[in-house]
């Protein structure tokens, strides 16, 4: 059986905010598809991540700080049963799918990190469906978000399931699928083969960002010292991180 009609399993957190090292998870799902049989089964947690969450965030996934303390479980046991989980996956085969991995994979990272656990080591395959985006259809104008290139491939997104972690889990499957389909030539490369890839080409993405980002600000008149901190981290599936705040 070709990895693309396989079983997969896909990943997403929703947070308190946008940086991975110190923000908190919210909610987390993982759903296990098996387009064979059309299966899917989902493991969904809630988290109490110790920390107020701020509106804005609330304002994205509907959970609010009060809601988080009384219904969340705690957060080690959540990452613990997760990096299992996935770890289970990949003893097995199964790739897990992420849309924007650095950002999901980073947070697990930290958070492991942050309850004192051993770091969570990536061992088996990655499919990022947003780090194939940019390098297959590179010149698209617009948006990258999850949900527009979801509205780009004609994937159908229902508003109950936007920004929670299982519909998104969802629709990021599903994007990966229509890649496939779309550019067939990934089907044809071996899991090993398209993990490479992809580690380079999001590589590629950053260097080209960051070097857009200098320029940006360089014609903007800012500061060289300004201009010399931008950094775009070019690794991937995940950030090298040592201490979380």
């Amino acid at each position: 059986m070709d990895w693309h009609t396989g079983p997969m399993i896909s990943f997403d957190i929703e947070s308190t905010g946008t940086d991975p090292t110190s923000d908190r998870i919210v909610t987390a799902s993982l759903v296990a598809l098996d387009p064979s049989t059309g299966q899917q089964t989902r493991q969904n947690w809630l988290v109490d991540p110790g920390c107020d969450i701020p509106e804005q965030a609330t304002a994205v996934h509907g959970i609010t700080t009060d809601y988080a303390r009384e219904h969340g479980q705690d957060p080690a046991t959540v990452v613990e049963v997760i990096a299992a989980s996935v770890d289970d996956a990949w003893s097995d085969g199964t790739p897990l799918v992420i849309y924007n991995a650095p950002y999901d994979l980073t947070m697990l990272t930290a958070e492991m990190h942050r309850h004192g656990m051993d770091p969570f080591v990536t061992i088996g395959p990655v499919l990022d469906p947003l780090v194939i985006d940019r390098a297959w259809d590179r010149y698209r104008k617009g948006r990258r978000t999850l949900s527009a290139v979801a509205e780009y491939h004609g994937i159908a997104v229902d508003d109950a399931d936007a920004h929670t972690a299982a519909g998104d889990a969802l629709t990021a499957w599903r994007v990966l699928w229509k890649q496939t389909r779309t550019y067939p030539q990934l089907a044809d490369m071996s899991l090993n083969d398209l993990t490479t890839h992809q580690a380079a080409w999001h590589a590629d993405w950053a260097e080209n960002f960051e070097q857009f980002l200098k320029r940006t600000k360089r014609r903007d008149g800012e500061a060289q010292d300004v201009i010399d901190a931008v950094s775009v981290d070019p690794a991937w599936p995940a950030r090298d991180i040592s201490s979380p705040n």
